[in-house]
Formats: C-alpha cells, sequence, structure tokens
C-alpha cells in the first residue's frame, strides 16, 4: 500500500507518472502479485489520467474505509 499526493507547486511535472512507473518495475520485478491495483476518488481527473498513462484500465467503482473510489488495475 502506497500513496502519493501531489503537492501545490509540484503539479505539473509528471512526478506521479514518474513515481507509477518506479512503482511498476517494483511490483514487475520483486512482487508475485498477479495484478497492481489503484484507487482515486471518481472526480479526481488528474490521477485517473496517471493511471491510464501508465497501462492501467479502470475496472469499476467501490467502497474503500468508507469512501467512493474508482479502482483501475494492469495485469500481469
Amino acid at each position: 500500500h502506497h500513496r502519493f499526493r501531489g503537492v501545490g507547486d509540484r503539479r505539473g511535472r509528471g512526478l506521479a507518472t514518474e513515481a507509477g512507473r518506479a512503482g511498476l518495475v517494483c511490483w514487475r520485478e520483486h512482487l508475485n502479485d498477479p495484478q497492481l491495483i489503484s484507487i482515486t476518488t471518481p472526480a479526481n481527473r488528474r490521477s485517473r489520467a496517471v493511471m491510464e498513462r501508465l497501462g492501467l484500465t479502470e475496472r469499476g467503482e467501490t467502497r474503500w474505509h468508507g469512501h467512493g473510489v474508482v479502482w483501475y488495475a494492469i495485469d500481469r
């Protein structure tokens, strides 16, 4: 479980995409999980765009810790 949050003036620099790419490499090289998932709120278009750039596809909506979220995933 990791969490990345954009911080004010750092938005728009591709840091979330870069961090996501590093996470994908870690997952592929060091973990045996058959699927990597990522969640965000349905209204968070920026995070959803990052997930899509990384090759994750939207899989649905659910509740997580009492909040409505949309989840994306990529399979091995």
